[in-house]
């Protein structure tokens, strides 16, 4: 009988710091409901390192928050050892890496590159020249402000309601096992839930369904190849790949070990072509340590060389043409957006009020990166996130529904908690 081989202590190591950061950001979604008159700064801590959103945001507004800062450390930490926070940091990234564990891995070919890897890199370029143009769309597509809505209308709310409404079927229900009461089991349950997790209100979103629907799929995705999302769509995972093309940390493949089994290709979440020397592909690479735990003949290493060194290694071909083509998509979808009678200020839409504090409409769509955090810090679930009634441009930015909860004279928490100064903080 085969003993199981165990885990590589990089890869433990991965594990631990995904598992640490995926709990620090389903904690701060959760925090956010519980903020009080004055939110802590960690509430939006992870949009602070997220390069993608401080750069679309600079571009588009042509000003920098001091906090976005932050994600200078990002990108020196991608520079020097490449991919190191899709594989080891991002939320997102941890939750596709445990919807990977339920595919069957018997079924998982061995895979080189695909050229629709190079979709991530045009969904970027295209994303950055509408920024460019005033039309602030990366929180559509990046991870850190697509999870965070997510979990604001969907998954905090959801994992609420089954609680709140199991238990209390148990509770009306008061079933016996024997002499037993359920309810001794059940009540304790949602008191500690109640007092000490969710705390707050239960929330409940208009218009939610799409999002919803959205992050399902790129879920289930997972199931098709690993890590779909992150391998071929991710624009902030193109812009890490861009800053990775010459890492400090590198992949050998001892030619002299390797019997060519492709064991590290089917392990390999990135299709980085761990198993063919001269062609990995550091631009796809996660640094997951796969591929080295893998490989029975102890072929590939992890080393470190200057990064003015050059190297060895695949690339993905992404031509001008293609190149050509995002940018001139980028731009035909900023002309489309503005050709609304709502977007050139043709036509009021009376049922969109914005949050107090909210910049002008131009300027607060230059900024709000949809992200959802003011719709969750919001203490009367006044704060919903838009169909269309803002245009496309406008998709998933807070507005305020009356009929739903009323906007408290004394609290300004949505402007406090705004990553980007879309609403401003009023006394």
């Amino acid at each position: 009988m085969k003993r199981p081989r165990f885990r590589s202590p990089m890869q433990w190591a991965r594990r631990i710091s995904q598992t640490f950061f995926l709990g620090a950001f389903l904690y701060l979604v959760l925090a956010a409901r519980q903020s009080g008159d004055q939110p802590s700064r960690l509430l939006r801590v992870f949009f602070d390192f997220d390069p993608l959103v401080a750069v679309a945001t600079w571009m588009s507004t042509h000003t920098l928050a001091a906090a976005s800062l932050l994600s200078l450390i990002t990108i020196a930490v991608t520079i020097v050892l490449g991919r190191i926070f899709c594989g080891w940091i991002c939320p997102l990234g941890g939750a596709h890496t445990i919807m990977t564990w339920f595919m069957d891995k018997k079924r998982r070919k061995r895979e080189a590159r695909s050229p629709w890897q190079r979709v991530k890199y045009g969904l970027l370029a295209a994303l950055l020249v509408m920024a460019l143009c005033g039309v602030h769309w990366i929180g559509i597509f990046d991870p850190t402000p697509l999870f965070y809505r997510s979990l604001t209308v969907f998954g905090w709310p959801a994992a609420q309601y089954a609680i709140d409404e199991s238990t209390t079927s148990v509770y009306q229900a008061d079933p016996y096992i024997g002499s037993f009461r359920v309810i001794n089991i059940t009540e304790p349950v949602y008191k500690f839930f109640r007092d000490r997790v969710f705390r707050a209100p239960r929330q409940a979103f208009q218009g939610s369904f799409v999002i919803i629907a959205t992050f399902l799929l790129i879920m289930v995705l997972n199931l098709i190849r690993p890590r779909f999302w992150c391998r071929y769509i991710c624009p902030l995972g193109g812009m890490l790949g861009v800053l990775s093309l010459r890492p400090s940390l590198r992949l050998a493949n001892d030619t002299n070990r390797c019997n060519n089994c492709g064991k590290c290709a089917r392990n390999c979440p990135a299709a980085a072509q761990p198993d063919q020397p001269g062609k990995w592909l550091p631009t796809e690479c996660f640094d997951c340590w796969n591929c080295v735990a893998s490989c029975n003949q102890n072929a590939l290493s992890f080393t470190v060389a200057s990064p003015v060194k050059k190297m060895q290694s695949g690339r993905i071909d992404f031509s001008r043409r293609i190149a050509l083509g995002a940018v001139t998509g980028g731009m035909a979808a900023m002309l489309g957006f503005r050709q609304s009678p709502l977007a050139q200020g043709v036509r009021f839409e009376s049922s969109l009020i914005r949050p107090p504090g909210a910049l002008p409409e131009r300027e607060f769509l230059q900024r709000c990166i949809q992200c959802g955090l003011c719709m969750r810090a919001c203490p009367t679930n006044a704060l919903h996130p838009c169909g269309l009634e803002g245009g496309v441009e406008g998709l998933w930015t807070p507005k305020l529904a009356p009929k739903v909860g009323y906007c408290l004279h004394t609290c300004n928490l949505c402007g406090q908690v705004c990553p980007t100064g879309a609403i401003a903080t009023l006394p």
